[in-house]
């Protein structure tokens, strides 16, 4: 789910490779910024409610995101045997923030067939 903000990454427990995942590091950054890279730590508690083939589901809530920018997310399990390989990379596109709410909402004109409506926006000043 990708909203203006914020972003959720959802993915399968990987099997057992010898040890099981202590946690997952997740790495994000934006597509035209590979020098800022975020690092998260989720636990490996996996969540089946919502998976109808029963195989456990870990999920990350991205927040803080900027709307309609790129970004770029990968994550690695760690292990006793120490950091796994990265997955694939997943591009992620965040939404456009919604418009402002319109004021001073009116109606004009009314004819049998149509109506007028007027109304103004909220200077950004306003808005702060």
């Amino acid at each position: 789910q990708v909203k203006s903000l914020s972003a959720t990454l959802v993915w399968a427990a990987p099997e057992g490779h010898g040890f099981p995942v202590l946690h997952y590091h997740v790495f994000q950054c934006r597509s035209d910024d590979d020098t800022d890279v975020k690092e998260a730590v989720v636990p490996s508690a996996t969540d089946t409610a919502d998976d109808e083939g029963g195989e456990g589901l870990v999920r990350y809530h991205a927040q803080q995101l900027q709307p309609n920018s790129c970004y770029k997310f990968f994550v690695r399990a760690r292990t006793e045997g120490g950091l796994g390989d990265p997955s694939p990379q997943c591009d992620v596109v965040t939404q456009p923030l919604p418009p402002p709410v319109p004021v001073n909402l009116g109606v004009g004109r009314i004819q049998p067939d149509a109506l007028q409506l007027t109304w103004s926006m909220r200077e950004e000043a306003e808005m702060n």
